[in-house]
C-alpha cells in the first residue's frame, strides 16, 4: 500500500537534495537515469531520521553544486528557430547575419513557392501567425543557463531533428495543417522497425553553433547543408549527402556555424568530436554529480534490494513498451499533430513560461486562456515539467513508469497481492486489456502523444487507495489519507473534468460514512483536500470575469453527441414503434460505441453488458465491502459521461478499468464459487490440471523472482 505523508515527505525531502546536486534542468538521459535511480532507493528503503546525516547530505549537496558552478564543462552557445519567412525585414531577416539569411531564404523561397503557400489570415496557415517574431527561439533547456541566443550544451550530437529537441516546433504559432507543397509539421514512418526514425520533423530549422576555445582542435562532423563562418559576417557554404567532418581552430573560436535543413526532403545531422582537454572537463560534472547522489543515497536511506526488485522489473518492461510505442519519449521531442490537444498543451506552457522568465507571475498563471476551455491542468503540469526537465518528456515519463505500481496497489487493496500481481501483469504485458479494462499501451500512447488523460487516471487511482484505507477496513478514519486522497481526486478531475462524477460518488460515499460514524475531522480534511477545486473557478472569474467551475466545453458540438433530452426523443420514438426515428439511431449508435468498449469490436458487446451486470451485483449486495460497492458505483457512475459525450478510449479509461478492478474482485469472492456450485468439483479439476498446476508454479516462481511479498509492495 502507498505510505502515509510522514513517510512520503521525508523521501521527498531525499529526492529534494537529489534533484539538487544533479542540477536543472534535469534534461539527459544519463542525469534522468539518475534520478529514477534515486527514486526507486528512495522509495523502497527506509529514511534515516539522524541530523548528523542530513546535515552531512546537505553539505554534500553544496560541494557538488560548487562544482557545477565554479568548475564547469565548456559550454557551447546554441540558438535555433524555425525557418519561416514571409515577406522582408522580418526577424529572422533582422537578427541574422545578411550572408547566412540571404542563403536560407533563398533555400526557402525555391523549396516552397510564393503561389503554393497558404493565404496568410487562413486558420492553420503558418503564414497567419507562425513567422518568428525574433531571431533565435525560447529554449526550456536555456532557462537557468545565461544563454546568448536560444540555450548552451556541452555536446553536439543529433541524427534526427527530434533528438536535437527543438521546443520551438511545438508553439501555438505552428498549430497549422499540411497543404500540398506547402510547409508541413512533420511526417510519421509507420514501419513497425522504425523505432527510432519514427518522427521526422519537416518544419524548415536552422540551429546556430559558436564554440569557445576550449574546443579547439575538435571535430565537427555533419550530414546536410552547413554554413561556416569564415571573416565578420562572410560564410563558406558546404553542403555533403554523406558525412563529413572539419577541425576546428583557434580562428574558428567565437565564429557562427549554421546548420540547416530547408526543403521538403532535406536532412541534417551533426556530430562533435570534442578534444581530450573538453572531455574530461565534461567529466568531471558527471563524476561528480554520481558520487553526490550515491553520497546522499548512503547518508539518508537505509535500502532493502528485496523491495526494490519488483518496481525495478516491471519499470523496465514498461521502459520497452515505451520505445516500441514511441522512443521520443524517452529523451527526445516530437512534434506534435497540428489540432492535437498535445500541441496545445506544449504552446500553453512554452507561452507560460516566458512569461514567467520575464517576471509576469500573473502572465504565468492566467494559463494563456482568460476562461479554460478544456483541461485546465495539463498547460500547468506541462510548465513544470519544461521547467525542470527543460525540452522533454521525461517527467511525464517517469509517471509512466510508475504507473504500474499504482493500479496494482488499487487491485491489492481488494483482492489481495497476489491476485493484483497477476492483473498487473496482464494489464502490463498482454492484449486482454484492449478488449475489456483498458490497457497499459492505452496509457502509453496517449501520454506520449501529450495527452492529460494518464495523469488524471494516475491521480484518480492514487486517490481511490488513500480514501480506501488499509485491506480489511470497512472505511478508514484517519485524517491525513482523507485529506491527500480528496486532494488528489480533485487534481484528477482538474486534469480529466469527466472524471467529476466518480469522484463526486467517492467523495460524497466516504464523506456520509465519516459523518455517520462522527469522524468529524476526516470531513474536514476531505473538504479541505477538495478545495482545490476552487483554484479553476478562482482563475475563470480573476481573469475571465465568469463564473465557471471547471471548463467551458462542456457543451462543445464536438465532444457533446447526445443530450438527456435526445435521449428523451428516442425514447418516445421508440415508444411510437418509429424505428427509423433520428433521435433512435444516434441513441442506439451511441450506446453501441459505448458498449463496444476500448477496441470499439461490436463483438465485445456481450462482455462489456455482463460486466455492467457483474457491478450492479457489487453495488446492490451486501455481502462485499462499502469500499468496494462505493468504487462499483464511481465506475457506473462515469457511464453517463460515455452515453453522452464523444466516445473515445481516453475518455473512458477510468471506467474501463474500474469495471475491471470490480469484475476481478467478483470473480474472486463470488464467481468462482457460483462456478463451483453450478458445476461442482470444477475447480478442483482445474486446480488439479496439469496445465493449471504450471501456470500456478510459473505465477509463483516470477513472483518470487520479482521479490513480491505476499504482505506488502512497496
Amino acid at each position: 500500500m502507498p505510505e502515509g505523508p510522514h513517510r512520503v515527505l521525508p523521501r521527498l525531502a531525499v529526492l529534494a537534495l537529489v534533484a539538487a546536486a544533479l542540477g536543472l534542468p534535469i534534461n539527459d538521459l544519463y542525469v534522468f537515469g539518475l534520478l529514477a535511480a534515486a527514486v526507486l532507493v528512495a522509495f523502497t528503503g527506509s529514511v534515516l531520521r539522524s541530523g548528523a546525516r542530513w546535515i552531512g547530505a546537505i553539505v554534500l549537496t553544496l560541494l557538488v553544486i560548487a562544482v557545477h558552478v565554479f568548475l564547469p564543462a565548456p559550454r557551447i552557445e546554441e540558438g535555433h528557430n524555425v525557418f519561416l519567412i514571409d515577406g522582408p525585414d522580418n526577424a529572422l531577416e533582422r537578427g541574422l547575419p545578411r550572408e547566412a539569411y540571404r542563403a536560407m531564404a533563398g533555400r526557402f523561397d525555391a523549396a516552397y513557392p510564393a503561389e503554393r503557400r497558404c493565404t496568410a489570415g487562413e486558420i492553420y496557415c503558418w503564414r497567419t501567425n507562425g513567422v518568428p517574431k525574433q531571431a533565435f527561439a525560447f529554449a526550456a533547456d536555456g532557462i537557468f543557463d545565461g544563454h546568448a541566443y536560444s540555450r548552451r550544451v556541452t555536446a553536439i550530437d543529433f541524427h534526427n531533428a527530434v533528438w536535437l529537441r527543438l521546443g520551438v516546433v511545438n508553439d501555438l504559432s505552428l498549430h497549422m495543417a499540411a497543404r500540398d507543397g506547402d510547409v508541413e509539421r512533420l511526417q510519421r514512418d509507420r514501419r513497425s522497425l522504425a523505432i527510432f526514425g519514427r518522427w521526422q520533423l519537416r518544419l524548415p530549422y536552422f540551429v546556430m553553433v559558436q564554440f569557445p576555445a576550449a574546443f579547439t582542435g575538435s571535430d565537427l562532423c555533419w550530414r546536410g547543408e552547413v554554413l561556416w563562418e569564415r571573416a565578420s559576417e562572410q560564410f563558406e557554404r558546404l553542403e555533403h549527402k554523406d558525412w563529413a567532418c572539419r577541425t576546428l581552430q583557434a580562428a574558428d573560436t567565437g565564429k557562427r556555424i549554421f546548420g540547416f535543413a530547408i526543403g521538403p526532403n532535406a536532412d541534417l545531422a551533426m556530430s562533435l568530436d570534442a578534444n581530450w582537454s573538453a572531455k574530461l572537463r565534461g567529466l568531471l560534472g558527471p563524476a561528480a554529480t554520481v558520487i553526490g547522489v550515491v553520497g546522499i543515497l548512503l547518508l539518508l536511506v537505509r535500502w532493502r534490494p528485496r523491495r526494490a526488485v519488483y518496481p525495478l522489473i516491471l519499470a523496465l518492461a514498461t521502459l520497452v513498451l515505451v520505445i516500441l510505442t514511441d522512443a521520443t519519449f524517452v529523451g527526445g521531442y516530437r512534434p506534435f499533430d497540428g489540432g492535437d490537444d498535445g500541441l496545445i498543451f506544449s504552446g500553453f506552457a512554452r507561452d507560460m513560461l516566458q512569461h514567467l522568465v520575464a517576471g509576469d507571475i500573473a502572465g504565468a498563471l492566467k494559463g494563456v486562456e482568460t476562461v479554460f476551455y478544456f483541461n485546465p491542468g495539463m498547460r500547468y503540469f506541462r510548465a513544470l515539467e519544461f521547467l525542470f526537465f527543460g525540452d522533454t518528456f521525461l517527467l511525464y515519463l517517469l509517471l509512466v513508469l510508475i504507473l504500474p505500481l499504482i493500479v496494482h496497489a488499487a487491485v491489492a487493496r481488494f483482492v489481495g497481492n497476489t491476485w493484483a500481481f497477476v492483473f498487473t501483469l496482464g494489464f502490463v504485458l498482454t492484449p486482454v486489456g484492449v478488449l475489456f479494462g483498458t490497457s497499459y499501451l492505452h496509457y502509453v500512447s496517449w501520454a506520449a502523444r501529450g495527452y492529460s488523460d494518464t495523469l488524471g487516471a494516475m491521480a484518480f487511482l492514487s486517490g481511490l487507495i488513500l480514501l480506501a484505507g488499509p485491506r480489511g477496513t470497512r472505511f478508514d478514519d484517519r485524517t491525513a489519507p482523507a485529506f491527500w486522497g480528496a486532494l488528489l481526486l480533485t487534481i484528477g478531475v482538474i486534469f480529466r473534468p469527466n472524471l467529476a462524477p466518480a469522484v463526486g460518488v467517492l467523495l460524497g460515499g466516504v464523506g456520509f460514512a465519516a459523518l455517520w460514524r462522527h469522524q468529524f475531522g476526516r470531513i474536514a480534511a476531505l473538504c479541505l483536500g477538495f478545495s482545490a477545486i476552487l483554484l479553476t473557478l478562482w482563475h475563470n472569474w480573476h481573469f475571465g470575469g465568469v463564473v465557471v467551475p471547471l471548463s467551458a466545453n462542456m457543451a462543445a458540438p464536438n465532444v457533446l453527441m447526445m443530450t438527456p433530452g435526445g435521449y428523451l426523443a428516442a425514447l418516445g420514438e421508440l415508444v411510437r414503434l418509429d424505428v427509423a426515428g433520428p433521435n433512435l439511431a444516434r441513441a442506439v449508435s451511441q450506446i453501441v460505441a459505448l458498449l463496444s468498449g476500448p477496441a470499439g469490436l461490436w463483438f465485445t458487446i456481450p462482455l462489456h453488458v455482463a460486466a455492467y451486470l457483474i457491478v450492479l451485483r457489487v453495488i446492490s449486495s451486501g455481502r462485499f465491502e462499502p469500499m468496494l460497492r462505493l468504487t462499483a458505483l464511481a465506475a457506473l457512475a462515469l457511464t453517463p459521461v460515455g452515453l453522452i459525450y464523444l466516445v473515445a478510449v481516453r475518455y473512458n479509461l477510468v471506467m474501463w478499468l474500474l469495471m475491471a478492478l470490480v469484475v476481478t474482485a467478483w470473480i474472486k469472492l463470488e464467481g468462482l464459487a457460483l462456478i463451483d456450485r453450478r458445476w461442482p468439483g470444477w475447480l478442483e479439476r482445474i486446480a488439479k490440471s496439469s496445465r493449471f498446476i504450471r501456470i500456478e508454479r510459473t505465477v509463483k516462481r516470477t513472483r518470487a523472482l520479482a521479490g513480491v511479498d505476499a504482505r506488502e509492495v512497496a
